[in-house]
């Protein structure tokens, strides 16, 4: 048995708007992501408050109920670091971040499996 190991993203940094840190791949239809952690690292020396969107495929950043936020305003504190369990995902769904400022927080991939 082969195994392909690959990182899921580059590390990022998030902006005051929405963007796509990472889609499950959409094929084959029958992916899932499981156990995946992310790691947001603020590097400034006043907290910074983060909104993290499980997002299923198809779907858009439910901003106004926040009914697909894995966190809302969520603080990290000044020159830290926490790490965030990512529940499980499948083929196409996706992960949209922002933060309160703007290159103030990075996100990058801890852990995480692909099966297909």
């Amino acid at each position: 048995m082969a195994f392909d190991v690959a990182k899921l993203f580059s590390i990022t940094d998030l902006t005051t708007s929405n963007v796509t840190i990472y889609t499950v791949p959409s094929s084959p239809t029958t992916t899932v992501l499981t156990g995946a952690v992310f790691r947001l690292s603020n590097v400034t020396a006043g907290a910074i408050t983060v909104n993290m969107h499980v997002i299923d495929s198809g779907g858009s950043a439910d901003t106004t109920n926040y009914n697909d936020a894995l966190l809302k305003d969520y603080s990290v504190p000044a020159n830290s670091t926490v790490e965030i369990s990512i529940p499980v995902m499948v083929a196409g769904d996706f992960i949209q971040m922002l933060a309160s400022a703007l290159n103030s927080v990075n996100v990058a991939p801890v852990a995480g499996t692909l099966f297909t």
